[in-house]
């Protein structure tokens, strides 16, 4: 209905204008939906709320009236009372996007404007409704033994699912619905900070019925059909956080084209710790890698394949578990300090001197510590060394 209605005031407006050729006339404007919708509501000073579940199609239709005709502009904020211009602006009636995502909701606006008097402008406010899967993650009171990580001590479980509407949480210990006051070695609250998007079950010094699969339900109560979503942890006396070691020299010096393998492998943890290997920054693997398991596969490694790699092994309990090495690949781009030297102070051949990686011409170095090229300088004490790299070979320069 609110299409048609919005359709017969636009012709109704258009006629008036045929009728009255030559009678100029301000633009008026009027949003309209068109596509799917959980609901639409009225705010206050007459602003629309247009509720859409994320991955449908957000179809929105600006109605004019006015001659000469209005030129018409979609812009977007981001909806509150920062408002900033956001991330879509179109110049037609319609604004269709589909597979709306969470990042696209907030206040749209239509403006139209024919030179005569101000521009029109109207606005509804889009609320985008979705549900993720929920995540349990555990932890322990201050004070924990790491040989005894869950024995006689307090635990905590955390679940944490991220929505629009607010969520609502519910534990379950196997069958059993837990709930505040039901169990005189359970608690159950949100922290202040979360404002609703953490549910903690604290298990206070932990007992035999305590060893138990729990679940926690996330729901939004079915709004715009979204469907309860659950998450699962079995906690048991073996379990612990994860812990890790590297099987592999720290650093590795490679030459180019060679096949570079960094080996991560699980110390301990239960449930079973996934392992994944990343570069600072977020930057991404290089596209020659292949990840099995715990293994870093490189293969025709290059200059710019060098640098720090982290292992990081994750189970949901505790903090993750982190270790770090270098690749440092042989090649032109390789100096030492601003003066191209360095002083041997030991005499014994298992000295380590220091070189340094540019892998950004000359503004970024990753100097890492590497065994001497060869061991006739390790006799000599004091002696300054100067290493160059003329065509791929390396030249020592006794400078007694």
């Amino acid at each position: 209905m609110d299409l048609v209605f919005g359709l017969l005031w636009l012709v109704t407006g258009f006629l008036l204008g045929a009728h009255g050729q030559g009678v100029y006339a301000p633009p008026s404007v009027r949003i309209v939906h068109s596509g799917q919708t959980c609901s639409v509501e009225e705010e206050r000073y007459s602003e629309r709320v247009y509720t859409v579940r994320e991955g449908e199609t957000l179809e929105l239709q600006c109605l004019v009236t006015g001659h000469p005709r209005p030129q018409i502009r979609w812009t977007k904020t981001a909806g509150g009372a920062s408002d900033r211009p956001g991330d879509s602006s179109l110049n037609n009636e319609t604004l269709k996007i589909h597979k709306i995502t969470r990042h696209q909701g907030g206040r749209y606006y239509c403006k139209a404007d024919n030179g005569l008097g101000s521009p029109s402008i109207r606005s509804i406010r889009v609320d985008v409704y979705y549900l993720d899967d929920p995540v349990i993650t555990v932890h322990q009171s201050v004070g924990e033994a790491k040989e005894q990580f869950y024995f006689e001590r307090t635990v905590f479980l955390r679940c944490v699912a991220n929505s629009n509407p607010p969520v609502l949480y519910t534990w379950r210990r196997g069958r059993e619905v837990l709930s505040q006051g039901s169990d005189a070695g359970v608690e159950i609250y949100e922290p202040f900070f979360t404002q609703g998007e953490t549910k903690i079950l604290k298990l206070k010094n932990l007992r035999p019925q305590d060893y138990a699969t729990y679940v926690c339900i996330s729901s939004v109560r079915n709004v715009c059909g979204i469907a309860d979503k659950s998450a699962h942890f079995s906690l048991n006396n073996r379990t612990a956080p994860p812990s890790i070691k590297l099987l592999l020299d720290d650093p590795l010096v490679v030459n180019p084209g060679e096949t570079v393998s960094l080996v991560c492998v699980s110390s301990g943890g239960d449930p079973p710790p996934k392992l994944q290997w990343l570069r600072p920054g977020g930057e991404a693997l290089p596209k020659r890698s292949a990840l099995n398991g715990g293994t870093l596969t490189i293969q025709g490694v290059t200059l710019e394949d060098g640098g720090p790699y982290s292992c990081m092994a994750t189970n949901n309990v505790g903090n993750a578990a982190k270790k770090s090495t270098n690749i440092l690949v042989r090649g032109e781009r390789f100096t030492l300090h601003s003066q191209r030297h360095v002083h041997v102070f030991r005499s014994c051949c298992s000295e380590v001197t220091t070189y340094c990686q540019v892998t950004k011409g000359l503004t970024e170095r990753v100097c890492q510590p590497v065994p001497p090229l060869d061991p006739a300088p390790c006799a000599v004490f004091g002696a300054r060394l100067t290493l160059r790299r003329p065509k791929g070979r390396v030249h020592r320069e006794d400078g007694r």
